[in-house]
């Protein structure tokens, strides 16, 4: 039993238990005792800050800009928001559509649209003439690595080698991401700003958000993935190998409903097989990054389909 309360609790909390913890578990002869430790485990506040930290590796949180000048910038909201959606047991769903698309909610909250910093998180490039270009391919790479699975890159240049993406369905979704309001002037990460409360501490800070411009953007293919070399123009779509989008097809609403739509079949396998793979060392697809042709098949593919569908139930 000491084994077995150290093993949850660095799962679950990334913390030794307590030494009166595992002795008061060794002695309760409860036969729920062990549901008892679970449930007691996940009210923590620690579980959130432990399984916190995977999604914030992926949304590149971070307080700085990035590359040479690494200017500072505030985004710790956006992480105090991660936490504690996870301690709150944020359904997937909704998880997903206030990062994406939290400011597009009807009469959205402040602390909705603190959490589109997750699309505010890209790092700033020193190149002055590219920096909106290369924060918006970083976002859609971002996008594919996070709810598809899958290597968006390739498809900034030319259709993806292996994968059914084709360059023109890379740059739809840039499309929906290309009507945001954030610029940089000079070093400055400036745009949408928000002055909001962490839901942890009450402490307040002014965040980087997303907001809609009024009118959108025009967006064109750029030829070989070069920033100035634009091809044929391209509306805001989503990438035709997947489920038809139920929810309209022109804002960054529109890609949440239809990457959290239960006929989407990556969006929870994705999910579950990154939850695994933090429980168990190993994904039941071992490359969890890569869902796609040159990703390994799953080792349990009817183990994995039980827990997606289980996943969207829940």
């Amino acid at each position: 039993r000491a084994t077995l309360i150290r093993r949850l609790s660095l799962d679950l909390l990334g913390l030794p238990p307590a030494p009166e913890d595992v002795d008061e578990f060794e002695a309760d002869p409860a036969p729920d005792a062990y549901e008892r430790l679970v449930d007691r485990l996940l009210a923590s506040p620690h579980f959130g800050e432990k399984w916190a930290i995977r999604w914030l590796d992926l949304a590149r949180f971070a307080d700085t800009n990035g590359f040479e000048s690494d200017a500072q910038r505030t985004m710790w909201l956006y992480r105090d928001w991660v936490i504690d959606a996870y301690n709150r047991d944020m359904p997937f769903d909704q998880f997903t559509v206030e990062q994406l698309a939290g400011d597009l909610l009807p009469e959205a909250a402040d602390s909705q649209r603190v959490a589109t910093g997750f699309l505010r998180n890209s790092p700033v490039a020193t190149e002055i003439r590219t920096r909106r270009f290369d924060m918006l391919v970083d976002r859609v790479n971002t996008l594919g690595a996070t709810w598809f699975g899958l290597t968006f890159s390739c498809a900034q240049c030319h259709d993806h080698k292996f994968d059914p993406l084709t360059q023109r369905e890379y740059y739809q979704l840039y499309a929906i991401l290309n009507n945001s309001i954030d610029e940089v002037t000079g070093f400055a990460y400036i745009g949408s700003r928000l002055t909001a409360e962490s839901p942890l501490t009450g402490q307040s800070a002014t965040t980087l958000v997303l907001k809609e411009r009024r009118k959108p953007n025009v967006t064109y293919l750029k030829v070989r993935g070069s920033a100035t070399a634009d091809g044929e123009q391209v509306a805001p779509g989503f990438p035709g190998f997947l489920n038809e989008p139920r929810c309209g097809d022109g804002d960054r609403l529109a890609l949440a409903c239809w990457l959290t739509d239960e006929d989407n079949p990556l969006t929870a396998r994705v999910a579950v097989n990154r939850l695994w793979e933090s429980l168990f060392g190993v994904g039941l697809v071992r490359t969890s990054e890569d869902f796609g042709v040159r990703g390994e098949r799953p080792s349990h593919p009817l183990l994995l389909d039980w827990l997606a569908v289980e996943f969207q139930r829940t």
